[in-house]
């Protein structure tokens, strides 16, 4: 990489687009920079197969939480200074061969490039619309805080439908006590049921009410919904040229064929969190 600081222009071959948990394995792999503007944090409660992560201290073949790998190889980048303007980038434009980020500071820096692997298109303006777009199933995730009914030992449940389709029962990092429980529900929409009043958020705490009765955790629950996150599903497919190169965004088996160099350093360094589901981060 060259650069002129006085322009804040910079030369790179290869950048990542995206902050997803491909877009962190694939820079990781290749050791390439990576720009983003908007997070792309998994939900806490997926899983990915990671095979032979001896550097993660995880036997082959395991089952881990995606958000606990995405948060360890974030710290990687992040101390290797892999990601360009961390938390600054607040547009990024593709022109020809140079991209063009303003940041937060209405700064603008300027980035010549040979290629872009791109994982989260929308983060980036400039570059040509989907040639087929298909809409997938949508993941809604709606968070509600338990105000009565938040003792008990209920952990997960599933259903064989769409709306409430899976239910976790978590420690609340609301309250000091670990035995008090909030509770996460995921449902799988389509665009139009995301818009339809009985799959709104108040159908779902209304339908989370019975749930609480029908397990006799209490018959009067209170329930305060605290947000809901979609994870919308597009199949887009765009026109690759030799600089703009379009990834899928999505991953459930990862492995790592990484260099010895690489190992030892994320080795040294990621140990030092703990692989617990709800630890958050700044990120």
């Amino acid at each position: 990489m060259t650069n002129r600081l006085d322009k804040h222009e910079y030369t790179m071959s290869e950048i990542v687009i995206g902050s997803c948990l491909s877009s962190l394995v694939f820079a990781f792999k290749y050791n390439l920079p990576i720009l983003f503007k908007q997070i792309n944090k998994p939900f806490m409660f997926d899983d990915v197969y990671v095979e032979d992560p001896s550097f993660l201290d995880f036997g082959r073949g395991s089952k881990i939480p995606a958000v606990f790998l995405w948060e360890k190889l974030m710290l990687y980048h992040g101390f290797y200074g892999n990601i360009i303007a961390p938390d600054l980038a607040r547009s990024i434009r593709v022109e020809e061969d140079k991209l063009k980020v303003t940041t937060e500071f209405s700064r603008l820096v300027r980035i010549n490039f040979d290629k872009l692997h791109i994982f989260d298109p929308k983060q980036l303006e400039g570059i040509p619309i989907p040639t087929r777009s298909t809409e997938g199933i949508h993941t809604v995730i709606d968070w509600f805080n338990v105000k009565k009914g938040a003792k008990h030992n209920k952990t997960y449940i599933k259903y064989d439908q769409s709306f409430l389709n899976e239910i976790w029962f978590y420690s609340s990092v609301r309250v000091p006590n670990p035995t008090y429980k909030d509770c996460v529900v995921k449902s799988l929409l389509t665009s139009n049921q995301i818009k339809d009043h009985d799959h709104s958020e108040v159908i779902c705490r209304l339908q989370l009410q019975k749930v609480f009765k029908e397990l006799n955790i209490t018959e009067r629950p209170r329930l305060e919904h605290a947000g809901r996150d979609i994870y919308w599903s597009y199949n887009e497919e765009y026109l690759e040229t030799d600089r703009l190169k379009f990834k899928k965004n999505h991953i459930d088996r990862i492995t790592f064929n990484t260099p010895n160099t690489h190992k030892g350093s994320i080795n040294k360094y990621v140990k030092l969190f703990s692989s617990g589901r709800n630890r958050t981060s700044s990120f």
